[in-house]
């Protein structure tokens, strides 16, 4: 049987989760913007923090597998997350000027700034919970 690293495997468990959190938080974002007829920028606020909340205990206790839910890192967590969807919303924004509003534009806005900053957050995420 072929050893994969761990590294490789670590990041293939991170990119199950975040598809799974990546889809709700668009899902999320992109129903309070279109049926609640919200704001593209609050719905794209309400689904970030869905994502977050969903993807925080998996990528803790599966994805880099820290074994205990530590109080220090979901505060480092949140302090990341806070740059995270300030970026995301700068992202939105700006997309939506190049996009426009209708409602695919406003689906890829919200879906190309979910990948952007969940790629950031990754980054983040690696360095609070590998220096613990």
């Amino acid at each position: 049987m072929i050893s994969v690293r761990p590294q490789l495997t670590e990041t293939i468990r991170y990119f199950i989760v975040i598809l799974f959190g990546l889809s709700l938080d668009i899902a999320i974002g992109f129903t309070v913007h279109e049926v609640f007829a919200a704001p593209l920028i609050f719905g794209a606020a309400v689904g970030f923090l869905a994502g977050v909340a969903f993807n925080y205990v998996l990528i803790e206790r599966w994805v880099f597998r820290t074994g205990q839910m530590s109080w220090v890192r979901l505060g480092k967590t949140c302090v990341a997350a806070q740059g995270v969807l300030i970026f995301r919303l700068v992202s939105v924004w700006a997309l939506s000027r190049i996009l426009g509003s209708s409602p695919q534009a406003s689906l890829a806005s919200l879906a190309l700034a979910s990948i952007l900053s969940f790629s950031l957050n990754y980054l983040l995420m690696r360095l609070i919970l590998r220096r613990q």
